[in-house]
């Protein structure tokens, strides 16, 4: 008789670590597909920001590329103005002889 209780008593045990066991493995599943549904919330919000945020980087690659050719056109006109005012400063000993 006392084995059949103790058989009961850990069959009893037993299912109710089943219970629990499935009963967390429902909330493990409902994590899970919550999970995925932030996570692909996520991977489209970051896709429309790249839609949004690739043509102001192109953009802004073209004006960089401006900039430097500004600047180096500005660097290449400060040299050859200094020629134009050579003329002047040569021309009284050119007329002097």
């Amino acid at each position: 008789m006392l084995e059949l209780e103790d058989d009961r008593r850990k069959l009893a045990n037993a299912t109710n670590s089943l219970a629990r066991l499935k009963s967390l493995l429902t909330l493990s599943s409902d994590n899970c597909v919550k999970m995925v549904e932030t996570l692909t919330k996520f991977d489209d919000r970051l896709m429309k920001l790249e839609e949004t945020v690739q043509p102001v980087y192109k953009e802004t690659g073209n004006l960089q590329r401006q900039q430097e050719n500004i600047n180096f056109s500005l660097k290449r006109l400060d040299y050859v103005i200094k020629f134009y005012t050579v003329a002047g400063e040569v021309e009284p000993n050119i007329i002097n002889g």
